[in-house]
């Protein structure tokens, strides 16, 4: 098998910087660049308003990444008028209230509540989110950025890009492993049920 980067690259800053990078090519000026990582990039954005109420805009003008402001892992400024708060895990769990914490310090950026998404992006495992959802953040987790970056759109993208083959490669294992209880051999799960 091909050395993959993000076999090595585990943190959660080596996943921001991924992401960050990801988002920038939804930005209108990515399109003549790589249509087809455009297309995923904009796929990635669509997906994340999907899990809000907030209706995605018709046309992403600009997106503005921010990285680490005030704190935030990511933050993405939509069109100038529109901010998407990601918090981003590794496995990890929230801590030290820092998911109000974001939230309070983006409203002081004068984002009316209407335009705050406030994403909990999680790429490992996590039994509960409880206290995620009691803050107002929508979970979103590794399966939906597989089904975005394993579309029809993602696997064009894929080809054109080792940063982005790579990437969903690497959460692929991760999901293939967690689903591997699935394929215990017959007499395994009979033993087991026992």
């Amino acid at each position: 098998m091909r050395p993959n980067l993000f076999w090595y690259a585990t943190s959660e800053l080596s996943q921001d910087a991924m992401l960050w990078w990801f988002l920038s090519w939804a930005d209108k000026k990515q399109k003549s660049e790589d249509p087809n990582i455009h297309k995923v990039g904009i796929a990635f954005i669509d997906s994340i308003y999907e899990k809000t109420s907030i209706k995605a805009p018709s046309i992403y003008e600009s997106i503005e990444i921010r990285q680490q402001d005030g704190g935030i892992d990511i933050l993405c400024i939509v069109n100038g008028d529109t901010a998407i708060i990601i918090e981003d895990k590794v496995g990890t769990k929230q801590h030290s209230e820092q998911l109000p914490r974001y939230k309070e310090y983006v409203s002081k950026l004068k984002f009316p509540a209407d335009k705050i998404l406030s994403i909990y992006l999680q790429t490992r495992d996590q039994s509960d989110y409880r206290e995620v959802e009691k803050h107002g953040y929508m979970v979103y987790e590794r399966q939906t950025l597989l089904k975005v970056l394993e579309s029809v759109a993602g696997n064009a993208a894929c080809e054109k890009s080792d940063i982005l083959s790579s990437y969903t490669c690497y959460l692929r294992k991760i999901e293939n492993d967690v689903q591997s209880f699935r394929k215990l051999p017959w007499f395994l799960v009979a033993f087991r049920g026992r």
